[in-house]
C-alpha cells in the first residue's frame, strides 16, 4: 500500500513538478506527524525533509521517523535554497503560503520555477484510511454522549453560555482534546441565526434550542447538530422539524459512491422547496471533516467532486426563519464501497423535552 508521500509524489510527477514546498500546517501534519507549531515540508521524488527551528528538533525526530529532520535557518529560505536542486520545478501551496513569504522565495532562490498550486493535499486528505476513521469513530461517539447529555442538562433558566460551558466541560472530562469550534447554542427567536455565538439569552419554555457542537480526538474532529425543543412542541414547531429531517433522510438516502456531492445537495433542498421555504435554507448541505473541521468534499451546489469511499462529510440541512426560530439536523457519514453508513448515532426523533 503507497503511504501518504508516495502518493503525493505520484500526483507531483503527473504534473511535471519535481517537489513541493508544504507550508500548510494540517497538510505537514497529515504528511509527516509532526506536530510542532514551527515548520514546513520539502518533498522531492527521493528525498523527504521535514525543517523546523530549534524548539522542535527533538520532537521532530520523534514523531516523523523516516523524516531528515533539518534546522531551519535565518532566513528561512536559506535553508529551502540549500535544498533545492537548481533549474528545478517546484509546487508551492497557493492557500498557505503568504504573499510576502512567497516573495522571500523568488527574491532569496533564482534559478527555479515556483508553481503556484492548490488542493493536491487536500485531496489526498479527502479519503480517510483505517486509522483516521477510527480516530473519527470515537470523536463522533463522544459527541454522541454529548448530546443524551444535552438531552437531560437542559432547562429553563439556563443561558445559552451556561449550556455551552458545562457541554465543553462535560466533553472534556469524557476524553476530547478541546471543541472542534466554538459551540453553537442559540434558542427561542434566536435559533434562526445558523451561526450563532451563545448568548445571556436564558432558556424559557417553549423554546427550540439549536445545539451545533464537535471535539477533537487524537487530532481528529466531529460535528454535530441536534434541535431540542423545551416542552411540549407546538404544531408548527412539529411541522418544521419533520420537514428538516425529511430534507435529511432524503439526502442520506442519495449519498455513496460515484454520487455527485452537488447532487446530494439538491436532494435535501428541493424537499424543503417544495415545501415553501428554499429561501430558508441558506447554505451547503455539508462538509468534509478530519483533521480540519471544514475539509473537502463540500455537498453544495457549486461542488464539482464525486463522492470516493473513504469519504467522511456532514449532512445538516436546516431552515431559518427570521425573528421566529429555525431547526437543523446533522450528522457525519462515512462514504463506503457499498454506499453510506451514518457514523452520528444519537437519537434525533426523541428529542423533545
Amino acid at each position: 500500500m503507497l503511504t501518504r508521500v508516495e502518493r503525493l509524489r505520484e500526483h507531483l510527477a503527473q504534473k511535471n513538478l519535481t517537489g513541493i514546498l508544504i507550508t500548510n500546517y494540517h497538510n505537514r501534519l497529515y504528511l509527516s506527524n509532526f506536530t510542532g507549531s514551527e515548520g514546513l515540508l520539502f518533498i522531492l521524488q527521493d528525498k523527504a525533509y521535514l525543517c523546523t527551528d530549534f524548539r522542535y528538533l527533538e520532537q521532530a525526530a520523534q514523531e516523523a521517523p523516516g523524516w531528515e529532520i533539518v534546522k531551519l535557518d535565518r532566513p528561512w529560505t536559506e535553508t529551502v535554497r540549500k535544498l533545492v536542486e537548481p533549474r528545478s520545478r517546484v509546487a508551492f501551496e497557493a492557500e498557505s503560503l503568504t504573499w510576502s513569504r512567497y516573495r522571500e522565495l523568488v527574491q532569496d532562490i533564482s534559478g527555479v520555477e515556483w508553481v503556484a498550486e492548490k488542493g493536491l493535499v487536500e485531496k489526498l486528505r479527502s479519503r480517510k484510511d483505517a486509522e483516521e476513521i477510527r480516530r473519527l469513530r470515537e470523536a463522533i461517539r463522544l459527541t454522541d454522549e454529548g448530546a443524551l447529555y444535552l438531552q437531560s442538562m437542559l432547562k429553563p433558566g439556563l443561558s445559552e453560555k451556561e449550556v455551552a460551558l458545562e457541554l465543553e466541560f462535560y466533553l472534556r472530562r469524557k476524553g476530547a482534546v478541546g471543541p472542534s469550534f466554538p459551540f453553537i447554542v442559540v434558542s427561542g427567536p434566536r435559533s434562526s441565526l445558523p451561526h450563532g455565538q451563545p448568548s445571556e439569552r436564558r432558556l424559557v419554555p417553549g423554546d427550540i434550542v439549536i445545539v451545533d457542537f464537535g471535539v477533537i480526538y487524537e487530532g481528529y474532529c466531529s460535528d454535530l447538530t441536534r434541535t431540542f425543543i423545551l416542552g411540549p412542541p407546538r404544531s408548527e414547531q412539529t411541522a418544521l422539524y419533520e420537514l428538516v429531517l425529511a430534507a435529511q433522510e432524503r439526502a442520506l438516502a442519495l449519498a455513496g459512491p460515484g454520487v455527485a456531492a452537488a447532487s446530494v445537495d439538491a436532494a435535501a433542498r428541493e424537499v424543503i422547496a417544495k415545501a415553501g421555504y428554499g429561501d430558508y435554507f441558506g447554505h451547503s448541505l455539508g462538509h468534509g471533516v478530519g483533521l480540519e473541521i471544514h475539509e473537502t468534499p463540500h455537498l453544495s451546489s457549486s461542488s464539482t467532486e464525486e463522492l470516493q469511499p473513504g469519504m467522511v462529510v456532514t449532512v445538516e440541512p436546516g431552515v431559518y426563519l427570521p425573528g421566529a426560530g429555525g431547526v437543523r439536523i446533522e450528522d457525519v457519514i462515512l462514504i463506503t464501497e457499498q454506499g453510506r453508513e451514518v457514523l452520528s448515532q444519537a437519537p434525533k426523533h426523541s428529542f423533545v423535552l
